[in-house]
């Protein structure tokens, strides 16, 4: 977190999760760091839905219907992955 200079900590019990949550963030900061480590095959398409997420949202289209959709079938998507 103090590296990358974003997100926030978490922590419960025994368990310690960092999230980032704020666009400007992501595609600054996450996605490039992402966008230059090689990705096993699920992590390269988790990461390629997530971009797609990422930038309808910077685009505001998350703001109309069509864009909403988009982002929960990217979610279904990605979910479905998971669980296989």
């Amino acid at each position: 977190m103090n590296t990358l200079n974003c997100g926030h900590i978490s922590r419960s019990k025994n368990k310690v999760n960092y999230f980032v949550n704020d666009i400007t963030s992501l595609l600054y900061i996450i996605m490039p760091i992402f966008s230059e480590i090689n990705l096993n095959s699920s992590k390269y398409h988790h990461f390629e839905l997530f971009k797609k997420a990422i930038l309808l949202t910077k685009n505001k289209q998350h703001l109309s219907d069509e864009g909403k959709l988009e982002i929960i079938q990217i979610k279904t998507k990605m979910q479905s992955m998971t669980n296989k």
